[in-house]
């Protein structure tokens, strides 16, 4: 790292507001770990190349590596403002809109460039890693339905039950919706 860290110092003498030398030296230091440093590079970045969709996403994610997540979402969004057909860009947003307890709108975004059943398996799959990352299992605490399932028959599915409590609790969120 020490060399490409001396190639990109010795590029900004050149030339200090070029958005590839910044974004460079900000993803350097924020896969050495170093996210004080790197946030400098991605928000010159931003301050210099604002209309440019990539420096959001990158100072977006690496907010969302510090869980920093309402900044992220604020980045993230601003990226997918300035490229809003750009795929990579609004699955980087769903991702943290699911890790910040919002599935609803990451679905939206997912739903804008993938097909419905797509958004929906990956929703799904965030909000299970997300089970799986945290080690929480067994416990329902269900805030929405994702999706319009008014007037509509709706399948509850699980992989394993083994107490029942996340059928029950889907169930009694349908119901006080109104959808069973």
């Amino acid at each position: 790292f020490k060399g490409a860290e001396e190639q990109y110092q010795k590029a900004l003498k050149t030339s200090p507001n070029d958005m590839n030398t910044l974004l460079g030296l900000g993803r350097l230091y924020d896969r050495q770990g170093n996210s004080a440093e790197a946030m400098k590079f991605y928000e010159r970045a931003v301050k210099a190349h604002g209309k440019n969709a990539v420096v959001h996403n990158d100072l977006g994610l690496c907010y969302a590596r510090q869980k920093q997540l309402d900044k992220s979402v604020q980045c993230l969004s601003k990226a997918v403002e300035l490229q809003p057909e750009n795929a990579r860009y609004r699955n980087n947003l769903a991702t943290v809109l699911v890790e910040a307890g919002r599935p609803g709108e990451a679905l939206a975004h997912l739903s804008r460039t993938n097909s419905e059943a797509v958004a929906h398996y990956n929703v799904g799959f965030l909000l299970h890693k997300i089970e799986d990352a945290t080690g929480v299992a067994n416990v329902v605490e269900a805030s929405n339905v994702i999706g319009e399932v008014s007037g509509k028959r709706c399948i509850l599915l699980d992989d394993m039950i083994d107490t029942g409590g996340t059928m029950v609790g889907a169930a009694e969120l349908l119901k006080e919706q109104g959808d069973i």
